[in-house]
């Protein structure tokens, strides 16, 4: 006689994982910019991609890239970037900067007001040099929320603007420094870039797909095996 085993299934409540799914990514490992992710300005500056990293540098105002192309940071999304600033004064002028960022229209020319979330490697109130970062919440120019970071800009270090549907998160190297409410329908491209002195070396570019912390998964574990085994 056949012999059936009894089955058991036990709905088992899982927290999903911290990791996050990839949405858009640049290694940079080509000889020429992707124009198909990124738009660029260069006035009288220099972007180049070689030897995998993407470097930004010279004499004019404003060389960037931009992800107009390609994308524009929404609830639910992340975007890192792992780069530095190498100058060989180690220390910037009352123009120069290095910026990492979001700036709502910018590629618009829309009435005001404009939300700017971003890394810069100096302030205009106190123009520290390269062994601070700051990270800094801006509305038409003028600053609603800040702060100061004691690190090296001139070694590598992963930046991360991390939005969902209460706002924006600041972290380096995984670590939160700070937070700024974002309204609801903020168009948030990606720009990086700097101004004059140094050079913006950077090495890739991710945006990923975060999932809500305490998001469940609902899955069935098997306790015993269902099978039929025939006594000989």
């Amino acid at each position: 006689m056949p012999r059936l085993y009894a089955v058991a299934f036990l709905p088992l409540l899982i927290t999903a994982p911290a990791s996050a799914n990839l949405f858009f990514s640049d290694e940079f490992n080509g000889d020429t910019l992707d124009l198909t992710k990124w738009g660029q300005i260069h006035n009288q500056g220099t972007i180049e991609v070689s030897s995998g990293y993407l470097r930004t540098y010279g004499g004019g105002d404003h060389h960037h890239i931009n992800s107009i192309p390609s994308f524009s940071l929404l609830p639910g999304l992340s975007v890192s970037a792992r780069f530095r600033v190498s100058s060989p004064e180690n220390i910037f002028g009352p123009d120069d900067y290095h910026q990492f960022g979001l700036l709502e229209n910018y590629h618009l020319t829309l009435p005001s007001p404009v939300h700017t979330y971003y890394f810069s490697s100096y302030d205009d109130r106190d123009g520290e040099n390269l062994n601070t970062m700051h990270w800094i919440h801006s509305l038409d120019g003028v600053e609603l929320e800040r702060g100061i970071v004691p690190a090296s800009w001139s070694e590598f270090h992963v930046f991360t603007l991390s939005r969902d549907q209460s706002g924006m998160t600041y972290l380096i190297d995984g670590v939160a420094v700070g937070s700024a409410p974002v309204p609801a329908g903020v168009d948030l491209p990606l720009f990086i870039g700097g101004d004059r002195s140094g050079v913006f070396e950077v090495d890739w570019v991710r945006v990923n797909q975060v999932p809500e912390p305490g998001t469940f998964m609902l899955v069935s574990l098997a306790l015993t095996a269902l099978g039929f085994a025939r006594r000989r």
